[in-house]
């Protein structure tokens, strides 16, 4: 097949400059700075990386990465920079920390346009940007300081270098460089993987394609050894400085080990049933999107005519990358939630094909337009359990009733639509549809539900304490293992020195005896009574906090943590030495 060879009708791109979708495109970009700062570092990961980074710009080592004041090789250097330089500019703050991760989200859905536009059409490329940009997950990963949208943009953008690449015969050298240059820098923000991922899209689509013969004509022999020198600029300094040991960690250990020997009870099927949370809504649709493109591909009927050719090749990229990562990211050892974000922007893109084909249907009140609705529908009637669910744990009252105020009446229109039997709407109106449910779904959790989560996170005032008392030392009781220095990691940022973790009674009892110096330990309130420490001599108790153990609010019994009525489950302890 002629890669270049775009012959045949294209579909009108009308609905691609329908006002509303423009504004909410912009609206889900502007989500992901919606209250960047106002959280604490919440979760284990951002905690290593806002206090990396704060180590990075303080002792102005920007080569070798660092948490807790002691090294740490367990990741390359480029989220560290992206974040160091946000500090260096608005100074050392959460929302500093967020700003990268926030930033190349945003610009994720400008990539996932070009992606769109240049192997669909306008309307495909702005609907996939709309869908990708509510996923639920997917602005969770916008607001954290984590490598995970670092490393996703850039194998994305990658993509987008080699689509324009592809399809175009003259002038690609701009392109491939910005293909293989991007590559590397995702190899750069996490490792091999951002060379391994692109690679595999690409060359799924090149063999579905027929046409592996273009891996000359996009520059293979001289593009890969540009994608590898990008990373190994900075492991051959680091082998220089650190000797052998730091890039065995950061090769063998955090990569093929990890993939291929990691000790862990999830099975090959387990994203499976994450991935669909992960980004909710859209992920459900995959399998009708795939039984729609099927059914078009075999020419089922006037119904559902047959795509352009510029359909059916941006259909076998996008299916060659939901595929090819699926299986990769499943037989991994090592699995989690946010591993599987890169499958985000295809799974967009098919979904909005989908969309979009439909509304070229003659009859537009088909079965698969019906049961669209019913979707939209059933989501509907989720949210509104959900804000029920709040209501009745007492989480967030006030909240939960103004969600079932909108999500209520959201879920006797869909229903509606469903019982009635005239013609339907343009399709891409069905998707406005769930996106607006979701940006709504979105504002709720940012300004209901994060909030009060954020009232037991007490990292900030804890640090207030701490910087108020002046102590030579701070530890941490429990709060880490051998192989994590320190669990809560935030606890690190705020207190602004190295936390000492505190294993055992024996180390504790060490650190609280007098010495002359002044220290402060974080403890559970649990731990501090069966220790019996208040019969310690010189030892007083500055405060206590309502805490959650578990950092990550996308754990359901998080939500029974912030019922009222909770004993203190944090204390600051002092030692006058």
């Amino acid at each position: 097949m002629n890669a270049v060879d775009q012959s045949g009708p294209r579909r009108s791109g009308r609905a691609s400059h329908d006002p509303l979708v423009y504004v909410l495109v912009l609206v889900a970009a502007g989500l992901f700075f919606f209250r960047l700062g106002s959280d604490s570092i919440r979760s284990i990961n951002e905690g290593f990386y806002a206090e990396g980074a704060r180590e990075m710009l303080e002792s102005g080592d920007w080569l070798t990465p660092h948490f807790n004041y002691e090294l740490r090789f367990q990741k390359p250097p480029l989220t560290y920079w992206l974040i160091a330089l946000c500090y260096k500019l608005f100074g050392v703050a959460e929302f500093a920390a967020r700003l990268p991760s926030a930033t190349l989200t945003a610009l994720s859905l400008l990539v996932t346009y070009g992606i769109g536009k240049a192997l669909f059409d306008k309307r495909v490329a702005l609907l996939g940007s709309l869908a990708l940009g509510t996923g639920l997950g997917h602005i969770h990963t916008a607001q954290s300081a984590t490598p995970g949208i670092v490393f996703t943009f850039f194998i994305w953008l990658s993509l987008l270098g080699f689509v324009r690449a592809y399809v175009q015969a003259r002038g690609s050298l701009p392109w491939l460089i910005v293909a293989y240059g991007a590559a590397g820098l995702a190899a750069l923000a996490k490792g091999p993987g951002g060379i391994v991922l692109p690679g595999i899209v690409a060359l799924l689509f090149l063999l579905v394609n027929r046409d592996l013969g273009a891996l000359k004509r996009l520059g293979l022999w001289w593009g890969l050894p540009l994608a590898v020198a990008i990373p190994a600029v900075w492991y051959l300094v680091i082998h220089q400085q650190q000797g052998p040991e730091a890039i065995r960690v950061l090769l063998l250990e955090e990569n093929i080990q990890r993939f291929a020997t990691f000790e862990q009870k999830r099975g090959p099927l387990w994203y499976t049933g994450v991935w669909p949370i992960q980004f909710f809504p859209w992920a459900l649709l995959i399998v009708p999107a795939g039984l729609q493109a099927f059914w078009s591909a075999i020419g089922g009927g006037d119904r559902h005519p047959r795509p352009t050719h510029g359909g059916e090749m941006g259909l076998r990229f996008c299916w060659a990358a939901l595929i090819g990562w699926f299986v990769f990211f499943s037989a991994a050892r090592d699995k989690g939630g946010h591993y599987i974000m890169p499958l985000h922007m295809p799974a967009a893109l098919v979904v909005a094909h989908m969309f979009a084909s439909l509304a070229d249907s003659s009859v537009r009140s088909g079965l698969m337009v019906r049961a669209l609705a019913a979707f939209i529908a059933v989501c509907s009637m989720l949210i509104l359990i959900a804000a029920v669910v709040f209501v009745l744990l007492e989480v967030a009252p006030a909240a939960g009733w103004e969600a079932a105020f909108w999500a209520g009446p959201a879920a006797v229109v869909g229903l509606v639509l469903i019982a009635r039997r005239r013609r339907w709407p343009e399709t891409p109106k069905l998707l406005l549809m769930l996106a607006c449910l979701m940006l709504a779904l979105e504002v709720f959790l940012l300004s209901h539900v994060w909030p009060r989560i954020e009232a037991a996170r007490p990292y900030r005032e804890i640090a207030s304490v701490i910087a108020r008392e002046r102590p030579a030392r701070v530890g941490a009781y429990r709060m880490g293992s051998e192989s994590v220095p320190l669990r809560k990691t935030s606890l690190a940022f705020y207190a602004r020195q190295r936390v000492e973790p505190l294993l055992d009674p024996a180390k504790l009892h060490a650190f609280l005896a007098p010495g002359g110096q002044r220290v402060c330990v974080a403890i559970d309130e649990r731990d501090y009574r069966e220790l019996r420490l208040s019969s310690i001599p010189g030892i007083r108790i500055l405060g206590r906090w309502r805490y959650l153990h578990r950092p990550d609010p996308r754990e359901v019994n998080v939500l029974f943590h912030l019922r009222p009525g909770k004993e203190p489950q944090y204390v600051l302890l002092i030692s006058n030495g």
